[in-house]
């Protein structure tokens, strides 16, 4: 008969069975008599794992300004990805090169069926799937629900600069009370201005915030500039001059 280890079983008939990675020590002696007998040291390695991945993941809408970012779960450590669907074929190269693209981007696992966050910041706007891959290179399917990626960009410079603009003029009935080097709005005019930025600034800080409505918000933001910058008038107001000619406190 055969004797087991913690490796390995044999059989009577020499069948090896093997239980866990190691090395053991095959003896086989001869029945007839003869006293003949032979040693093999069989190393047992662990199955290659080929089974990839398992990813979850909600429906969901991120912009993709610092501080965007997508959730998943992978049911594996390793590294999760968030890959735009123009990205067919996927694979590391893949990915990697739709990274360099701004279609890409990557999280480590650290820890298996734990929410990751991926940041979103800088992707092109679109549809993404995430997928996963663990340790071994093996990669999931895509993400059974999408994440669609909405491109903030514009609408967060613009606003940039209409809060510079607004604050770059002065406000005056009649702009006799503002310098010739400088330029006035009335208070209605800048009044129209400062809602059309309070709005742009909703759509802009509204998590589920649409393409469509962040471009209808950059277009009616644009369109205020437009009037904004058309309704600037130069001041009147000349300091008065001083005996002698020169103005008072100069």
């Amino acid at each position: 008969g055969g004797s087991a280890t913690s490796i390995a079983t044999i059989s009577g008939s020499g069948l090896l069975t093997a239980v866990s990675e190691g090395s053991v020590v095959v003896i086989a002696k001869a029945l007839d008599g003869s006293l003949a007998d032979a040693t093999l040291t069989v190393t047992i390695e662990a199955a290659a794992d080929t089974t990839p991945p398992v990813v979850t993941a909600e429906a969901q809408t991120v912009g993709n300004l610092d501080g965007g970012y997508a959730v998943a779960r992978s049911s594996e450590t390793g590294t999760i990805y968030l890959v735009h669907s123009d990205v067919t074929t996927v694979s590391q190269e893949s990915i990697q090169a739709a990274a360099g693209a701004k279609k890409a981007c990557a999280q480590p696992v650290a820890a298996a069926n734990s929410d990751v966050h991926i940041s979103t910041k800088g992707l092109i706007a679109g549809t993404y799937y995430i997928y996963a891959a663990d340790e071994a290179g093996n990669i999931s399917s895509k993400s059974a629900n999408a994440v669609t990626v909405v491109d903030k960009l514009t609408l967060s410079s613009d606003l940039d600069s209409a809060n510079a603009n607004i604050n770059s003029v002065r406000e005056s009935v009649d702009g006799s009370d503002v310098s010739v080097s400088e330029q006035w709005v009335t208070a209605a005019e800048k009044t129209a201005y400062q809602n059309k930025i309070n709005s742009a600034r909703n759509v802009l800080d509204n998590a589920s915030s649409t393409q469509a409505q962040v471009d209808a918000a950059v277009a009616e933001l644009q369109a205020a500039t437009n009037d904004f910058n058309a309704a600037k008038k130069n001041g009147t107001y000349t300091e008065p001059a001083a005996p002698g000619g020169a103005p008072f406190g100069g």
